[in-house]
């Protein structure tokens, strides 16, 4: 493999369905709208809708030796669930989590309300980078959103990679709802609010794990991508040693003619035999079945 130059690496997977020419428009055009966040004319705000049951979600836990940890499938009800909208400020590493009941048309109006509440009183035009769910294309939703001043930018279609607040809800669903069951739903939504307020302490944080994607796949920049090279190994299935013939007696014969000769006495490594200075060299009676004792040191 080596002398191939091929190396051992993770696969990454690179998205199928994604238009790869509409991907690339995207990143040019963020990439002009962050030239403006870094001279301030800009607050760029990244909006998704999350979904959070209160049951525990599957993870890493403490369990007996040999035995795997099992968690029995269902499927929550619609009312042990928390229903959200969530809005990430790229320009100044905030993020704001709002809750309604449903998300749909009318409640995505009422959120860009929340949201130009939110960012009040802060420099730059406010803009909304958010992908083309229905309730984000209705008509009354773009005309509200003109209303407040809002520029809407669309992510093109199969992209979720070019959303960075996709991490935060990974991150969020790591700290909150990972190897956790919640009691109510109440609660689950207060230790989301928690969680947001806890992250918004640390700015800098933020900004640095939800940096926006700005490189693409090899796919988009007109490289070829490897193929996948699987190889299959196929192990020997184990056999069991040969049992070696023989008395007892010679059977140990052998084990005490693996010993050092250097130190190993006549009788066998059990034995007592004199050393250079005149002292005794006393080991523990070796029994068949075990391994032979270490070599004894000499003072």
């Amino acid at each position: 493999m080596k002398r191939s130059r091929l190396s051992f690496k993770k696969i990454k997977k690179m998205l199928g369905k994604a238009n790869p020419d509409k991907r690339a428009a995207h990143v040019e055009q963020l990439s002009g709208l962050f030239e403006k966040v870094s001279t301030g004319e800009v607050v760029l705000v990244y909006i998704d809708e999350a979904h959070f049951h209160r049951g525990m979600d599957p993870g890493y836990g403490w369990g007996r030796v040999g035995k795997r940890i099992w968690r029995k499938s269902g499927r929550a009800k619609l009312s042990e669930r928390l229903n959200c909208y969530g809005a990430y400020d790229f320009s100044n590493g905030e993020s704001l989590l709002w809750e309604d009941g449903w998300c749909d048309g009318e409640r995505t109006v009422k959120f860009l309300r929340e949201l130009k509440r939110w960012r009040e009183g802060k420099a730059g035009k406010l803009v909304v980078i958010w992908d083309n769910t229905p309730c984000h294309a209705a008509k009354v939703v773009k005309a509200e959103a003109a209303r407040l001043g809002i520029e809407l930018v669309f992510l093109p279609g199969y992209s979720p990679d070019l959303n960075p607040i996709e991490r935060l809800w990974g991150w969020m669903r790591q700290e909150v709802t990972r190897g956790h069951c919640h009691g109510s739903v109440a609660e689950l939504t207060a230790a989301c609010q928690a969680f947001i307020a806890a992250v918004n302490q640390d700015p800098v944080a933020v900004v640095d794990r939800l940096w926006p994607v700005f490189e693409l796949d090899p796919g988009v920049q007109g490289e070829t991508p490897d193929l996948i090279l699987i190889l299959v190994y196929l192990a020997p299935s184990p056999k069991r040693p040969k049992r070696r013939g023989g008395s007892q007696e010679h059977r140990q014969q052998r084990m005490v003619g693996a010993c050092s000769p250097s130190w190993a006495g006549p009788n066998g490594c059990g034995s007592k035999d004199a050393t250079s200075d005149g002292d005794t060299l006393a080991d523990p009676p070796l029994r068949f079945g075990t391994r032979p004792p270490s070599r004894p040191r000499r003072d």
